[in-house]
């Protein structure tokens, strides 16, 4: 019995201490709405990521069967995917956050404005909104996304 319970314990700190040292809990905001370039609602997600000198979106579309996750970094003006994509993220629908759980999801491949990868033909940084154009199996929510701040 004092055996099971000392491996328990071991095994918890272990986890609590891999916790502390790679994962980070993104809390989701409500300051912003999705839509397409027709004004239709579309059901995503949006989750905010600090770093130093910046603040960085993390948008996860709800009905969109993806790989990847969608990093936007309105300081710079760049659109990316995270990545590792969805595998180095978790994330449970009731809960109100998203667990990153690797450092490796800080990083990400911008995907508009660049020479090789221009998935986003055209995007565009507002003070109120971010308006791209859309790639791959987000077209099904329409040809633009425009994230709104409320």
């Amino acid at each position: 019995m004092k055996k099971a319970f000392f491996i328990l314990i071991t095994l918890f700190i272990l986890i609590l201490i891999y916790s502390i040292m790679f994962c980070r809990i993104l809390p989701m905001t409500h300051r912003y709405s999705v839509t397409n370039e027709t004004g239709e609602n579309v059901d995503a997600s949006i989750y905010i990521r600090k770093k130093e000198n910046c603040e960085e979106l993390i948008l996860i579309f709800n009905n969109i069967e993806s790989k990847n996750i969608l990093i936007i970094n309105r300081s710079l003006k760049s659109i990316g995917l995270s990545e590792g994509g969805k595998k180095e993220f978790i994330r449970i629908n009731s809960v109100p956050f998203l667990i990153q759980i690797s450092k490796k999801a800080n990083n990400y491949m911008v995907i508009n404005n660049l020479i090789n990868i221009d998935l986003i033909k055209k995007s565009e940084f507002h003070n109120t909104k971010i308006v791209f154009d859309t790639f791959w199996e987000y077209k099904k929510v329409g040809k633009k996304i425009v994230i709104n701040t409320k």
